[in-house]
C-alpha cells in the first residue's frame, strides 16, 4: 500500500472518532484533488480524512508535468481495503464510523471493492461523477478507434489540473485490455450485495466524458433507497466544489456523527431534584449534547 495522506482534526477528543476514506480518479499522490479539499474540510467537524494513493503512477516531465497510470485494477482494490484495515486498527478512529468519498473512476474502483467485499458497508458514502467503466466513457466512436488503433488513452484535464501545471494524463496502450474488461456495474450485479448503503451522488447533466444512465445505474446499485440523495448540477464531469461541499459534509456528519449507540450504561442525573434515568440502550445526539 502507498503511503496514506492524512487530514487530522485540529481539536483533540478523549472519544474515537469517525473517518472518511477518500478515493480520487487516476492521480498522482503529488496531486491536490477534489477529494483532498473536501476531506480537510470534514476535519473542522471533528472527522478524520484519509486518502488513498495509487500504487504504480508516475510523474514525470514532459513540457510540464505528465501523470502516467499504469492501469492496475485489483492493486488500487487492496490499496482501498489495507487503507480500511489500517484505520480501524487505529484507537482515534471509531471503525463502525468509516465514510467513502470517491470521484470519477475512483467510484468505479470503489464499486469493484464493495463488490467483492459484500459482507462490509461503509456507514456513508459520497460519489462525485462516477465512472464505472471502459464501455461507459466518452462516446463510442472514440472509444471504437483508441481500441482499433490501440491508442494510449488521454484522459481529459480540469482547470485544477491545468493550473497544478499537468499538461498530460494517460493510461499506457499496454493496459487498454485490462481497461476494457472493467465494469464496476456488472460486478456490483453479479455479487451478492444489496443496495443498503446510505449514499449521495453528485452528477453533472452536461457530463461528456461519462454516460447519464451509467452514474444512474451506479447509484441503484449502491444506495439504500430510503436513505439515498441523488443530486444533479448543470455542469461537465468536473462539478464544481462549491455547489456540492456544503451538502456532501452536511450528509457525512447525519450519519457519521450525529449519534452514538451506546451500550450498557446506565445514566443518572439529578435536575431541579428531579432524576432522570436513560435506558440501558441509548441514542446520544451528540450534536445537541455534551459528551457525558
Amino acid at each position: 500500500m502507498e503511503e496514506l495522506t492524512w487530514y487530522i482534526p485540529q481539536e483533540e477528543s478523549p472519544h474515537p472518532r469517525p473517518v472518511v476514506i477518500g478515493l480520487p480518479g487516476f492521480t498522482h499522490r503529488s496531486e491536490r484533488t477534489r477529494i483532498d479539499n473536501l476531506l480537510e474540510k470534514l476535519t473542522r467537524h471533528g472527522i478524520f480524512g484519509v486518502r488513498v494513493n495509487y500504487p504504480g503512477i508516475i510523474e514525470r516531465q514532459e513540457n510540464g508535468r505528465v501523470i502516467e497510470c499504469p492501469f492496475n485494477l485489483q492493486g488500487y482494490i487492496q490499496s482501498a481495503q489495507e487503507a480500511r484495515e489500517y484505520v480501524s486498527r487505529s484507537s482515534e478512529i471509531d471503525a463502525t464510523k468509516i465514510g467513502l468519498l470517491s470521484s470519477s473512476m475512483g467510484s468505479g474502483i470503489v464499486g469493484h471493492w464493495l463488490a467483492q467485499n459484500p459482507d462490509w458497508s461503509p456507514s456513508g458514502m459520497v460519489a462525485i461523477s462516477p465512472l464505472s467503466g471502459w464501455r461507459y466513457y466518452g462516446n463510442e466512436q472514440a472509444r471504437s478507434l483508441i481500441q482499433r488503433m490501440k491508442y494510449d488513452i488521454i484522459i481529459p484535464l480540469t482547470e485544477k489540473d491545468k493550473q497544478q501545471g499537468i499538461v498530460k494524463r494517460v493510461i499506457p496502450k499496454e493496459y487498454l485490455e485490462e481497461v476494457i474488461s472493467t465494469d464496476a456495474i456488472t460486478s456490483l450485479g453479479m455479487s451478492r450485495r444489496t443496495p443498503t448503503i446510505p449514499m449521495m451522488t453528485i452528477i453533472g447533466t452536461n457530463d461528456n466524458q461519462v454516460s447519464q444512465e451509467s452514474m444512474d445505474a451506479y447509484h441503484r446499485a449502491l444506495a439504500d433507497p430510503n436513505n439515498e440523495e441523488l443530486k444533479t448540477w448543470t455542469s461537465g464531469h468536473a462539478v464544481p466544489e462549491k455547489r456540492y461541499e456544503a451538502g456532501a459534509i452536511t450528509f457525512f456528519k447525519k450519519y457519521l456523527t450525529q449519534s452514538l449507540f451506546i451500550k450498557s450504561w446506565t445514566i443518572v442525573f439529578n435536575i431541579d431534584y428531579c432524576q432522570i434515568i436513560f435506558p440501558s440502550y441509548c441514542d446520544i445526539d451528540l450534536t445537541s449534547k455534551k459528551t457525558f
